[in-house]
């Protein structure tokens, strides 16, 4: 009987603090902790140490150096000005040896992060690079951005991709884990999200290339050459 009393009246008390959280607050401890979640590197075999090696060297020959690094910095000024975060920037760069391994015209993809930032997956990692440097670095680029989406949605989408950075480069192109990531699955993968849905389509091996974000799902925002961006939706 006593102990119930002395239960009963810590009642009111726990009734009237919970509504004192705000949702505000929810939020941002939520958000805490998915950032402080923890990831484990994922272990390399024998193999897979053979396989980078490999891939790394194949794909950074120089085979000619024709148009390398037409993208100049006022155009990349002009695309900063209609850039937004949350969108997809999908480069191609001309004269290596990368271009011949991967079934697409544009071969590199990144996500913008705000703050004049794009997060990228290279071999080194996945990384944040200056707009200005992803924009010059490449011969070719298009800003892309998903349909429909709103801004909370657009802001889930930078916020993937900030989470992910630190992680490897996933030089087995599986798609299924996002342990490891390249960067067009990073990039399918942060709108992925946002949107709530996959808004592209796989290949017959289940990957995502930078010619798969060309469809009615995504709008051309700003291209460097419209001739090759071929935007018809």
């Amino acid at each position: 009987m006593i102990a119930r009393t002395i239960a009963n009246s810590f009642k009111p008390v726990v009734r009237y603090q919970m509504p004192k959280i705000p949702a505000k607050a929810m939020a941002e401890v939520a958000e805490k902790a998915a950032k402080q979640a923890v990831y484990v590197v994922p272990t390399e075999s024998t193999w897979y140490q053979i396989k980078k090696k490999i891939i790394n060297f194949a794909s950074n020959i120089d085979v000619g150096k024709a148009q390398v690094h037409a993208v100049t910095e006022d155009m990349a000024a002009k695309a900063q000005a209609k850039v937004k975060p949350g969108d997809i920037l999908i480069r191609r760069t001309e004269g290596t040896s990368g271009n011949w391994f991967i079934p697409s015209w544009w071969k590199h993809a990144g996500v913008y992060v705000g703050k004049g930032e794009v997060v990228e997956a290279t071999f080194k990692g996945i990384h944040k690079t200056p707009f200005k440097n992803f924009m010059t670095e490449g011969d070719h680029v298009m800003i892309i951005r998903a349909k429909n989406l709103n801004a909370s949605q657009s802001q889930s989408i930078v916020n993937y991709a900030n989470h992910q950075i630190g992680r490897p480069y996933d030089f087995d192109f599986n798609f299924s884990d996002e342990a490891r990531q390249s960067c067009t699955e990073l990039a399918n993968n942060a709108v992925k999200a946002g949107a709530g849905k996959e808004l592209v389509q796989k290949n017959w091996i289940g990957s995502v290339t930078g010619d798969a974000f060309k469809n009615e799902n995504f709008k051309l925002v700003w291209t460097s050459t419209a001739k090759k961006a071929k935007w018809n939706f």
